[in-house]
């Protein structure tokens, strides 16, 4: 760094051991009082594993964990934080302790597992904003699976076989959601599009099996 002219200041931060199913993501909403009105954890059970992809997330389990959303809440209304917010955590297997790996000021990219969980987090929003209506605050409480690969990817790439399965499991009691699977959205063209983009994903991981660390 030192050759190069690197400036500025650097985090050393300690490497937390586990696969992808030691990831959390949280998603909250907090009002322009800086009180938060909605939230919402998932556990990860898949993420891309195509280098170029690789830390976004392919498939959620919706998770009510009160321990980490109130230290959370905590949190950002101690500093009177305004608007979305997207936490990436790490849970140690050898502690059980939450880390914080990062505080995004926007939704996340797979927050649509938040729907499933039973929260419509863009609903909080336009009540508050739109019609000056709040509540108290709302969480994703139900245990559900959101997933952005097909269920046959999934099976035989979740690292987790425990998860797995209870991924089959919600998805065989219709708990599961896809952000892709809006029916008004179904047309021949978009099917075809939807195959062609499945294929990409099985060929990708077929590539890439394997996470990295």
């Amino acid at each position: 760094l030192d050759a190069v002219g690197y400036p500025g200041t650097l985090v050393a931060q300690e490497y937390i051991p586990g696969g992808e199913d030691a990831l959390r993501t949280v998603n909250t909403y907090s009002d322009a009082d800086g009180k938060v009105r909605a939230m919402g954890m998932g556990q990860v059970i898949l993420t891309e594993h195509d280098p170029l992809m690789r830390g976004n997330h392919a498939a959620i389990i919706s998770r009510y964990d009160a321990s980490i959303l109130e230290s959370l809440r905590e949190f950002l209304e101690s500093i009177g934080y305004v608007g979305f917010a997207n936490f990436d955590l790490k849970i140690d297997p050898r502690t059980q302790t939450a880390y914080v790996f990062e505080c995004n000021p926007r939704l996340g990219r797979t927050s649509f597992y938040l729907r499933a969980g039973g929260l419509n987090i863009m609903k909080v929003f336009t009540e508050d904003v739109v019609y000056g209506r709040r509540g108290d605050c709302v969480f994703a409480d139900t245990t559900a699976l959101w997933r952005n690969v097909p269920m046959a990817v999934l099976k035989r790439y979740g690292q987790n076989r425990t998860l797995v399965q209870e991924a089959e499991t919600l998805a065989g009691k219709g708990l599961c959601m896809s952000t892709r699977g809006c029916p008004e959205d179904r047309n021949l063209l978009r099917s075809l599009e939807m195959l062609r983009y499945d294929l990409a994903l099985a060929r990708s991981y077929r590539r890439y099996p394997s996470a990295g660390d």
